[in-house]
C-alpha cells in the first residue's frame, strides 16, 4: 500500500515537472491560478496500466473526399512544376532578363516576372499565372 502511495506521488511530481519544462520551453510558465493540465487529470492507479488503444484505418465511407487539385502533389507533379518555371525562365530570358535556368522560383524570376507582366499590361502578381504563360506561349 506504502509503495503504491509513493509511486503515485513519484508520478504526480515528474507530471509536474514535465509540464513546467514545457511551459518554459514554450514561454509561458503556469501559475497558481492556472494549475498544470497534468495535475487536473486524475492519476492512473500503478496496478491498472492504461490500455494501449490500436489505430484502425478509416472505412470507406469514413474517409474524407478531396477534390484531385487539393491533394498533395506527386513527384511526377512537382517535376513538371520545376520543368515549367525552367520554361517560364528560358523565356523571359528570351525577353532580355537574364535568369539562371534552374527551376527555381527565386526572387530574381519573381521580379523577371513582375517586369514582364508590367510592359505587357497584365497584372503584376510575380507568379506564373495563366495570362502569362499565355503571353509567354507556355501551355
Amino acid at each position: 500500500m506504502m509503495r503504491n502511495i509513493l509511486l503515485t506521488a513519484v508520478c504526480c511530481l515528474f507530471l509536474v515537472f514535465a509540464v513546467s519544462i514545457a511551459a518554459a520551453q514554450e514561454g509561458a510558465a503556469p501559475t497558481a491560478e492556472q494549475p498544470p493540465a497534468a495535475m487536473e487529470q486524475p492519476a492512473v492507479p500503478a496496478e491498472q496500466p492504461p490500455a494501449a488503444v490500436q489505430p484502425t484505418a478509416p472505412t470507406a465511407a469514413e474517409q474524407p473526399t478531396v477534390a484531385a487539385e487539393e491533394k498533395a502533389p506527386a513527384a511526377t507533379s512537382m517535376a513538371m512544376d520545376v520543368e515549367k518555371i525552367k520554361a517560364v525562365q528560358g523565356a523571359l530570358n528570351k525577353t532580355g532578363a537574364q535568369l539562371k535556368v534552374d527551376g527555381k522560383m527565386g526572387k530574381m524570376t519573381r521580379k523577371a516576372l513582375k517586369k514582364f507582366q508590367k510592359r505587357n499590361g497584365l497584372t503584376v502578381t510575380g507568379k506564373p499565372d495563366a495570362g502569362t504563360l499565355a503571353k509567354l506561349g507556355i501551355q
